[in-house]
């Protein structure tokens, strides 16, 4: 079971000037009421992406099959390459 030393001090501070809160739970009973209290926290709607992607790959993917067919077509009729 690993072990790491935190500065409880400095972690409160951090979570004061963040805006945030800082629980401390050292066994399941403990993390069980930092998830509670978590679970009372407001709810934040999920608001939809201000942005939409756009494909450009498929028709740049189309014209280079289109010109490497067309080379093969043509080197194998008229425009085959002497040796």
């Amino acid at each position: 079971r690993a072990q790491a030393a935190l500065d409880q001090g400095l972690m409160r501070a951090l979570a004061e000037v963040t805006g945030g809160a800082y629980h401390e739970a050292r066994d399941a009973e403990a993390l069980a009421r930092v998830y509670a209290r978590v679970d009372e926290l407001e709810r934040v709607e999920r608001v939809e992406p201000r942005y939409e992607v756009e494909e450009r790959f498929l028709p740049l993917l189309a014209i280079a099959a289109a010109l490497l067919l067309a080379a093969r077509l043509l080197r194998m009729s008229v425009l085959e390459v002497l040796p």
